[in-house]
């Protein structure tokens, strides 16, 4: 029998790349920037001291104090870790058998993951209970390939589903409800404040989008950068920013182009490879 393990803190609170149990897992950092505006960086602070040289990946804001995050703690596997950057405090808040990926926190305020099973293909949305009352369950029972997620509402998840194509799909939770939305889409799904989901179309110029689950209409919002598989939404009026290399960029629309806004090579960035904004800082995946 598998044991799970969940320890939360009293205050607390998208193909999916999965390497096999055997195979050594790449080097990955977390770091954050706390901005004054969108032109000054005003801090830059390196977060993976406790789990340095290792796998430190999937970065996310769980809330105003604390950061979710997938961690190599044992040597070929992966786990949760919440972490609270002020107070440099960490917490393992899974120690599995399975491998956990791609955290969150869900509207009914569970931890969410994709968690893969033993035999190393097939791939869960499971949840925790933040109170640890139990050891969790899976979450989405109509789906065994599921790469990459995101809650829309406190009914609906959006996901990336391993197909062929890696597709889009929608279940609604309540009555279990399939959609198919669309095909070849990229890992990262971002939900903008009027309830829309953006994602990246990977057609011959991939091309980000919009879908609005209540119309069910896909709309074109503009390219995405080349060579970059991950955007976030920043500041308070969203604006899609993209990463390449220790570069961050903003999509300018009046000149229908992105512009440099980072250059954070002096900080030792080498890859940015995921990015997640909330309330003046932005968290950052690198690949050293």
């Amino acid at each position: 029998m598998k044991i799970s393990i969940l320890v939360l803190l009293g205050s607390l609170f998208l193909g999916i790349f999965v390497p096999k149990l055997n195979a050594q897992l790449p080097e990955t950092e977390v770091w954050m920037l706390t901005l004054d505006n969108y032109d000054n960086i005003k801090k830059v602070e390196y977060l993976s001291n406790f789990n340095s040289g290792a796998y430190n990946n999937q970065a996310v804001f769980a809330d105003n104090n604390n950061i979710l995050m997938t961690a190599e703690l044992d040597e070929g596997n992966t786990d949760i870790v919440m972490l609270n950057p002020i107070s440099k405090k960490w917490t393992r808040l899974t120690k599995t058998l399975e491998n956990e990926y791609s955290p969150q926190i869900s509207e009914n305020n569970y931890v969410t993951t994709v968690r893969v099973e033993q035999d190393e293909k097939t791939q869960l949305l499971w949840q925790y209970p933040k109170d640890a009352s139990n050891s969790g369950k899976q979450f989405v029972e109509e789906y065994t390939n599921v790469g990459y997620y995101q809650s829309l509402n406190n009914y609906k998840m959006a996901m990336f589903v391993l197909e062929q194509t890696n597709d889009l799909h929608i279940i609604n939770l309540r009555n279990n409800r399939l959609e198919a939305v669309t095909k070849d889409i990229g890992r990262c799904l971002k939900l903008r404040k009027n309830g829309e989901l953006l994602f990246i179309q990977n057609d011959a110029k991939p091309t980000i989008k919009s879908y609005n689950p209540i119309s069910k209409r896909i709309e074109t919002v503009h390219k995405a950068l080349e060579g970059s598989a991950d955007f976030a939404l920043f500041g308070d009026s969203e604006i899609i920013i993209m990463a390449k290399g220790p570069h961050i960029y903003r999509y300018n629309p009046t000149a229908a182009s992105y512009i440099l806004l980072y250059d954070l090579s002096e900080y030792g960035l080498k890859n940015i490879t995921r990015m997640d904004y909330r309330n003046g800082k932005l968290l950052l995946v690198n690949k050293p």
